[in-house]
């Protein structure tokens, strides 16, 4: 059960803790394999030359360490419109992490990201459909390989390499899309294509069963099982941050299921939540709909109250507040643009 919660409860906090997409030839989706159904999308350039994100994006000993990413790959991140994250998971068991990638699209200079690379690692030329395809080895620890390639001047693909061959291919009109996943085109045209960020999952069959047994002694929550789709965006209106996520289910009285069982778990946490903590602020504007097939989870909150949350939430946990290392500093993969030292 509390993994189960667990899951839901990063859904949301990654909407509020990470603060999408730019008009290009085609919409980011459009590069991303039908196989990958978890998806992330975010933009740097909007969140980091935001001051009102600055203290979220900090928080904990994660500030962005602007400098070593352009000396370590000659990419500006302010200057990253989006990136795009991407993966493929079935089981809620998985830890199978041999198939993701990340789309960076913004401007890039093909030849100084290439020379910046070969300063700490080794990179090998190979082709893929028609497409220079690098391979990178560190040269700290030759046994970390990624692949990437540049899709046009402004758009790059990383990751391993069946996922940047698929991306590839994609691209290529070779193969669909993940926008051909029919729950989740649909939960991603009804979010705000504004917005910093745009998570979307697509929950596989597999992982309804794993729910499901996971909630066997809980009936209450039971209704969990029945999510197709999950999607969460976040958009900032001058000092407010509206928080959106819309659940789909496998149909009108599955969603009604659904919902009361969210307006339980807010029950609950209205219930253990501090008086006059953050926590019961942002628990007491939370809002809940259903209507048809689709859930709606609202809030409406500031920068200033979600930095005052997360505090809340590391005193409770008892959160090192300087911990994590982030990505290493020899630069052997691009994701260092978005998982800074």
């Amino acid at each position: 059960m509390k993994k189960i919660l667990l899951v839901f409860a990063l859904l949301l906090l990654a909407g509020c803790l990470c603060p999408y997409l730019l008009g290009g030839s085609k919409d980011v989706l459009e590069l991303v394999p039908k196989s990958a159904n978890v998806v992330l999308i975010v933009r740097p350039s909007a969140i980091l030359n935001d001051s009102d994100l600055s203290s979220l994006y900090n928080y904990g000993g994660t500030a962005y360490n602007k400098q070593r990413i352009e000396t370590t790959t000659g990419i500006d991140p302010t200057k990253i419109d989006r990136i795009v994250l991407f993966t493929e998971v079935n089981s809620l068991k998985s830890t199978d992490n041999s198939y993701g990638a990340f789309i960076a699209r913004g401007t890039m200079d093909k030849n100084t990201v290439l020379d910046k690379m070969r300063v700490d690692n080794y990179v090998t030329q190979l082709s893929y459909g028609g497409q220079d395809l690098y391979e990178i080895s560190s040269k700290q620890s030759p046994g970390d390989v990624s692949y990437f390639s540049f899709l046009d001047s402004s758009t790059l693909v990383g990751g391993t390499k069946e996922a940047v061959e698929d991306s590839i291919d994609t691209n290529a009109g070779k193969m669909d899309s993940v926008k051909t996943r029919q729950n989740l085109s649909q939960i991603y045209d009804a979010l705000d294509k504004n917005s910093l960020i745009i998570l979307l999952m697509d929950i596989p069959q597999q992982m309804k069963r794993e729910i499901s047994q996971s909630l066997s002694s809980q009936p209450n929550f039971q209704a969990l099982s029945q999510i197709d789709c999950i999607g969460l965006s976040a958009v900032k209106n001058s000092k407010n941050i509206n928080i959106k996520m819309l659940v789909t289910a496998d149909d009108a009285s599955s969603a009604t299921d659904v919902s009361d069982a969210f307006d339980k778990g807010l029950s609950t946490l209205k219930g253990v939540a501090p008086a006059g903590s953050t926590i019961e602020t942002i628990a007491n504007k939370l809002s809940v709909d259903a209507k048809g097939v689709t859930v709606t989870v609202n809030l409406q909150t500031t920068s200033n109250e979600l930095n005052s949350l997360i505090g809340e939430l590391s005193s409770l946990g008892g959160a090192n507040s300087q911990g994590g290392t982030g990505a290493g500093d020899n630069g052997s993969s691009i994701q260092g643009i978005i998982l800074p030292g």
